[in-house]
């Protein structure tokens, strides 16, 4: 059987590596390089299982492991969750992946919210987003302010690095019209 995956994300491209052995199966994406988004913190013990599978030792991708969690100005001691190199692990994977694109028995669209193959969702809520790295000299736990109708955040990632940003419902528009507005994931170093 042969397998096309769209999207080298985290989904796409553990999905090629664990397919690879057993399954003749291309990628593609149309970005460059690995993409830089918000979402770098995970569950340890489901990490280091789910990336074990794929032979990935997940402990040296760890940047932080926050004491606490704060929502709201709640604070919540911190079980689970850490803070990973998002970038330098797709960028990783992407250095054992074979890009391309061939017919294929099984298409799988793993592009998220770009819909590469799949129909747009109906009333689908989009948020754009504003997001950048800062330096500062405070406790490194992770912050997330969250409203009806967007939220923000603040993590920890390394020698008083944080990744920081905020999200906010579109109200009225198309999707360009956010962007053109107020940039697309935009990371600044």
């Amino acid at each position: 059987m042969k397998v096309q995956i769209y999207g080298a994300g985290m989904s796409g491209s553990f999905l090629y590596m664990l397919l690879r052995d057993h399954l003749k199966v291309k990628i593609t994406d149309v970005r460059s390089k690995p993409p830089c988004e918000c979402a770098w913190e995970i569950p340890y013990n489901e990490a280091k299982r789910l990336y074990s599978l794929i032979g990935v030792d997940f402990d040296g991708y760890i940047l932080a492991k926050p004491d606490h969690i704060i929502i709201n100005g709640i604070e919540f001691k911190n079980l689970r969750l850490v803070l990973f190199d998002k970038r330098r692990f797709l960028a990783d994977l992407w250095r054992e992946i074979e890009f391309g694109e061939s017919r294929a028995d099984l298409r799988v669209d793993a592009t998220g919210t770009e819909r590469d193959l799949l129909p747009r969702i109906k009333d689908d809520k989009i948020y754009f987003t504003v997001q950048f790295l800062e330096k500062h000299r405070i406790k490194e736990d992770i912050f997330i302010y969250i409203r009806r109708t967007g939220y923000a955040w603040a993590f920890p990632l390394s020698n008083r690095l944080w990744h920081v940003g905020a999200g906010e419902r579109k109200r009225s528009g198309g999707n360009e019209a956010s962007r053109r507005s107020f940039g697309e994931n935009t990371i600044q170093r």
